[in-house]
């Protein structure tokens, strides 16, 4: 158990150094467009979701890697949004059984979110 803590803690802190990376507008951020899905997906999709799917099944693994997954952006108000993209990126691997369909999918998201900031 205080393994999968320090890997909370690590994606944790991989969020709050990716907040700080926050770029102006007009410039785009690699980190968060193609380092974070990939640290994200390896640990919530490819450890924390495929460790509990055995046990619990897929709707049970998938709402507690999901969960896990909105608790660690540490943005209440965006608890809901990102339970649920996380819920359909857990559904993308579990369908294709590939972790680089999620990753692209959660690279595109993060895409589409960068761009929306960045024009307002």
């Amino acid at each position: 158990m205080l393994r999968v803590a320090r890997y909370i803690e690590q994606v944790t802190d991989t969020q709050l150094l990716l907040a700080e990376l926050k770029l102006e507008a007009g410039q785009s951020s690699d980190a968060a467009q193609l380092v974070a899905p990939l640290a994200e997906e390896t640990f919530f999709r490819g450890f924390v979701f495929a460790g509990l799917r055995s046990r619990f099944g897929f709707k049970g693994a998938a709402i507690a890697a999901s969960g896990l997954f909105a608790v660690a952006h540490i943005q209440p108000i965006t608890f809901v949004p990102i339970f649920m993209i996380g819920f359909v990126l857990a559904w993308i691997y579990a369908g294709t059984g590939s972790l680089g369909a999620a990753i692209l999918v959660h690279a595109a998201y993060n895409g589409i979110i960068m761009a929306l900031v960045l024009a307002t």
